[in-house]
Order: structure tokens, then sequence, then C-alpha cells
């Protein structure tokens, strides 16, 4: 996830430059770990006032626009004049000094927001944050503020600005995975594995596909039961390396509603999933999403500002029309740290439309037999570390069970009450991060809360999303020419129909020692 966003209608060449900027700055989703000191209680106290001034001006509809803020950094603004000077002026002390100004703008344009404010908004403010009641003392507290800010960046900046790439922290990531040995991994583990039967061929999964395509949409509509052989087939080996000071951190398990409060039961693994569509080549074709739930992310490994109640994670298998596995992205359920695994036969990875994304090709889609399953190593932070083809007659350390994403929106409890684990804005309550007071000003509400499916920002500039259909048609070019379009009617009594659910009663049938889910 991008940390900057601009609020303005600036041309889009002084956008970027404000942008260029914004990313030598890691305070964000999903950049470096900011400097930390001794005053965590202060540093909270000034991420909260600046919250409730944000609230307030939005409240009363006050909003100074002769400089633009920089979603966030809620202690910056810019102008076009710093918004051309932070891509002109390279060297460390240059940027230094503007960073500076943006400061003084920011702090000049809260001034002139408070004193607008209603007097009795501008003693409440006061008596709540100030040492005392008055507005010089309450401008005196916000000053303090924006230079601990500024020195929490500075802390980090120093190194940043000799780094030749705006994108260090997706190249971080990038770099995580792509160097990954399991051999040199020390850390304990458990490995889950799906409780379910043999994966489909490839010819029963065309041929699935290709029954249930509608030509009106030109997609595959399937059946629950359809879904669910889908769903069974790529279901992922998950390798989760363990915390050594708190393992239910590191454990899946399924989310229960009791006496009115969420918890994830670790005793019962599970991973939920749901299909979607997206759009290859400018043609339909479908998606399967696994979701699987930790109870918390404490993690020291994790910046204090992320961590929360509940975690969790999202893999994407995108397929092809007919049924071969094009493309793996994930994403945290907060729709934070999203990422690229395509396969490198169909994707141009090297020559990108949207070159500012290569940071977030992770890597290149292992290479598996048919019948093969995924399996992805995850950190004791919930963080991608690598993904292989899972070994064969491996013996499980765990199964999970796989459940429809629809268990999650119509939750029961133990008095059979029926409810949905989000609420009406798509939030998982009680999993807010100190974060989503940091960028509050960026118009996203909640950033870094547990979302819904279909709530989830990528981006924050340009507010994409993870559900926008066109997501890699805008960011890749592909190396095949887009499968020609069928105009297979769907009927009951047709031939392939019949041949189709052969197959299906095939594939149906348990192998030796395998047990099936019911």
């Amino acid at each position: 996830m991008s940390s900057c966003s601009i609020g303005s209608s600036l041309p889009r060449t002084v956008v970027n430059a404000i942008t260029t900027l914004c990313l030598l700055l890691p305070i964000g989703c999903t950049t470096a770990t900011p400097h930390r000191n001794n005053a965590v209680e202060s540093d909270t106290s000034c991420v909260e006032l600046w919250h409730d001034m944000e609230q307030s001006f939005s409240n009363n509809n006050i909003y100074d626009a002769a400089s633009a803020r920089i979603g966030g950094y809620p202690f910056l603004r810019s102008n076009r004049f710093y918004a051309a000077a932070a891509s002109l002026f390279e060297r460390p002390e240059q940027q230094r000094q503007i960073v500076h100004q943006l400061q003084q703008l920011d702090l000049e344009g809260r001034y002139r927001e408070l004193n607008r404010l209603p007097s009795a908004e501008q003693q409440r403010l006061s008596q709540q944050w100030a040492s005392s009641p008055s507005l010089g003392a309450l401008k005196a507290k916000i000053s303090r503020c924006s230079s601990k800010f500024l020195r929490q960046t500075f802390n980090q900046v120093a190194a940043w600005f000799v780094s030749s790439s705006t994108h260090r922290a997706h190249l971080k990531t990038q770099q995580r995975v792509q160097t990954y040995d399991p051999s040199l991994q020390t850390k304990t583990s458990i490995t889950y594995s799906p409780q379910v039967r043999r994966p489909l061929s490839h010819k029963v999964m065309r041929a699935i596909l290709k029954s249930t395509r509608d030509n009106w949409i030109s997609t595959s509509l399937l059946s629950s039961a359809d879904m669910q052989r889908i769903a069974h087939s790529w279901a992922p080996t998950l390798h989760q390396l363990i915390d050594r000071e708190n393992g239910t951190n590191s454990l899946i398990g399924r989310v229960r509603r009791n006496n009115g409060s969420i918890s994830i039961d670790s005793q019962q693994p599970t991973v939920y999933y749901y299909t979607s569509h997206t759009l290859l080549q400018g043609q339909p074709t479908i998606q399967i999403n696994y979701v699987f739930w930790y109870a918390s992310n404490h993690s020291k490994k994790t910046p204090w500002w992320a961590r929360g109640n509940m975690d969790g994670f999202t893999l994407r298998y995108t397929l092809t029309r007919t049924g071969e596995l094009a493309m793996v992205d994930l994403i945290k359920n907060c729709g934070c740290y999203h990422g690229f695994i395509p396969n490198d036969a169909l994707f141009d990875t090297e020559n990108l439309k949207q070159p500012e994304r290569g940071a977030q090709i992770l890597q290149h889609l292992p290479q598996h037999e048919e019948r093969q399953r995924l399996e992805f190593t995850l950190s004791d932070s919930h963080q991608i570390l690598h993904v292989s083809a899972a070994g064969k007659n491996v013996p499980v350390q765990q199964s999970y069970q796989l459940r429809p994403y629809s268990d999650l929106e119509q939750l029961v409890d133990e008095k059979g009450h029926t409810s949905s684990l989000f609420n009406a804005q798509g939030i998982v309550p009680n999993t807010t991060r100190a974060e989503a007071a940091m960028l509050y000003s960026m118009g996203i509400k909640s950033v870094g809360s547990m979302r819904q499916r279909g709530h989830q920002p990528i981006t924050l500039i340009g507010r994409d999303h993870f559900d926008n259909p066109h997501l890699f048609d805008k960011t890749f070019h592909y190396l095949q020419p887009p499968t020609k379009a069928d105009h297979y009617l769907r009927r009951s009594s047709s031939g392939l129909s019949k041949r189709v659910n052969s197959l299906k009663q095939m594939s149906q049938q348990p192998s030796p020692g395998k047990r099936l889910l019911p």
C-alpha cells in the first residue's frame, strides 16, 4: 500500500512531484518502521490530537486551501513551488530544507484553521489536549507534536535519501521473498494442508469452466458445488513460522462469535474461500480467493502503529479461461502489502505498463505439476516469505477445513443469533490500528483495520482496490494472444454437459487412504 495521496486538483506533473517526495518519507502502511523513542505515550497522544483536529475541521467544513495537504503525512503541506523543487533538488540537505518548509506550511495553515473554528470547539480542543485551556497553549502543543513527527521521519530518511529507488519498502519485501532459503530456516514452524480430496485434472477443470460459461457475460457462473470442487482443487499448503514468545499469534483458526465478542479458534484451523471475476486481456475469467485469520498481530517485528487485534491474509488464484493458473496475488486483509506472483509464460514482467509496480512482483509462479499444490511460507509476523510447489508425500502436520467466506458474513453465535463479522462499512470492529489516525487525511476510514471483501484498498494514490477487474490489464503486457471467445451455450441436455457430469463423478471417487469432506 502506498502511503501518500494528494487531495487537491493540482496538475498531474505537480502531483507526481509531490508523490516523489512522499515516497521519500516512510511512515505509511507498508514502509519502513518509524523511529521509536521512549515516549510512546506521547507519540500516541500526538496522533490522537491530529485525528481530533482533522475531525473537527471536517465537521465544521473548515479547510485552508492555500497549500495542499499531503495525505499520510499530516504534519506536511505543499504548494506548486515546493512540489517542483522536490523533483529538482536531489542532495539530502536540499531535501531536508524542503521538508522543513512543508512542515511550516502545515503549521501556518493549521493555525489559521484553528482560528476559524467556533469558540466552543477551540475551548474543547484546548482543554483536552493543551497544558492550559488556551488557544496559544494548544498551538504550542501542535508545534511540539509536529516537530516530533518530523524528528521521527528524519531518523529514517538519512539512509533513505542515498537510495537510488523511491520504492525501497517494496523492494525489501521483494528481496526478502526472492532470497529466502528454506535450508537456513531455524524457527519453529507448522505446516497446514487442506483436508480435501485430490486436486482435479486440467481436463476436468476446463470442462467445468466451459460447461458453466454464460454467453451473455462470457464468464463461468459456478454452482456452489462446482465452486467447492475448484476451491478444493487449488487449496494451498501453508508453512507458517511460529512466534516463540506468543505462539497463538501465528496460528490460523476458525472465526467465532461468543457472548458478543469475536475470537479465533486455533483448535479448528480454517481457511475461508470465495470466487470472484476479473479481466485478462479484456476477457472475463474466474478467481478463487483463500482467506485466513490470526487472533492478533503483536509481533515485535511489526511496527507498533500496525499492531492490533485480529490479522489476516488473502491469497487469490486467477485462472485462465481454460483453467490454468495465470496469477497468484495477495494482500493482508486490511488491503496492505499487495504483491504479485505471475506466471511468466503469460505476463511480461520486464516491461510493465505501470513500472512503479515492478517492486510488487515478489517472485515468479513456481513450476508445478498437474494436481500439485502450491506451498506458501509465512513469517511469524504474517508476511509472505516464499512460494514453492508443495512437496510430495510430506506428512501432514495439521489439516485445515475449507469453509465458504459467506460464513463470516452470517456468523451464528452460541444462542443461534446470526450476525456478520463486519460492520456496515465493511470493517471488522475492534481491529483499529494507530496508523488510522496518522493517515486520517487520506480520506479512507480505518486504514489498517481488517476489511470485508469488496472494501480493500490496495493503494492510497488513485484509490485502487483489490477487486478492480482491470488491475492486471492496466499493469501488465501479455506474452500470449488472448484465447478465442467460445460460443458454447449451456444446455442441460447437451453432450458436453453429460461428459462434464461424467468427469465430475470420476473426480469425486476417493483415492486410497484419502478422507473426503462431507
